[in-house]
């Protein structure tokens, strides 16, 4: 029996990576997405005019400061920036909600079915989640990740 591949890299234009699960507060999801040069650009430059970052995205949704974890370029063989992803520990407590293909290829983002099925697994490692989502938005060389709050 052939094995089918399913190319990950890019199918989303953004990615949840956690949900908040305190009780009686405000909701919120954490999402990253990819930005260009441009949108950096555009972050830093609101910062020196209204005194705070301000992500704008392209929808007209604004995104303040409170709401902003990290924006700028990201690698993943920087120590420096796995520190700080690591420091964030952007992944749920419950494991269900954090789950990936077994047989994914990180390196590039193809997933192959075993015994013509797609296996996963729960998963603890805020960095493998990280870079997991990472793969999903296409590996933009540039990422914001900031909160959205869900009214309920």
């Amino acid at each position: 029996m052939k094995e089918k591949q399913f190319n990950l890299l890019g199918t989303k234009k953004q990615s949840i990576l956690c949900r908040s699960n305190v009780k009686n507060k405000n909701k919120y999801v954490v999402i990253m997405e990819g930005i260009t040069e441009k949108q950096e650009y555009d972050i830093e430059r609101f910062a020196k005019y209204y005194g705070q970052i301000i992500y704008k995205r392209d929808n007209g949704e604004t995104i303040y400061a409170k709401d902003i974890l990290l924006y700028g370029e990201i690698n993943l063989n920087d120590e420096n920036d796995i520190a700080y992803i690591e420091r964030f520990n952007l992944i749920n407590e419950d494991s269900n909600q954090n789950w990936i293909y077994t047989n994914l290829d990180f390196d590039t983002g193809i997933v192959t079915t075993i015994n013509n099925k797609l296996i996963g697994i729960g998963i603890y490692d805020s960095i493998e989640w990280f870079e997991y989502n990472y793969i999903l938005i296409g590996r933009p060389k540039r990422v914001i990740i900031y909160k959205r709050y869900i009214n309920k």
